[in-house]
């Protein structure tokens, strides 16, 4: 008998596709709707952060301090 689904089984659609197409996929595996919610909340939430931080990064630093930032920043994530 198959147990229900956990974020584990859904978590690898998430980087590699399209949101549309990995809800589809989750929903395939029997993924609940919060699950599908968790899955695809994490890039919605960091491009909300980056539209309200957009202005202030173009202000405040140079271009070469942010891009060395953002590489150091995708270095240690």
């Amino acid at each position: 008998m198959n147990s229900a689904p956990t974020w584990r089984d859904a978590r690898w659609a998430a980087p590699c596709s399209p949101p549309a197409t990995s809800c589809l996929r989750a929903q395939e595996l029997g993924a609940s709707p919060s699950l599908i919610g968790v899955m695809v909340a994490p890039p919605d939430g960091t491009a909300i952060a980056g539209a309200f931080a957009a202005p202030w990064l173009h202000r405040r630093p140079r271009p070469r301090t942010v891009v060395n930032r953002s590489l150091w920043l995708s270095l240690i994530t």
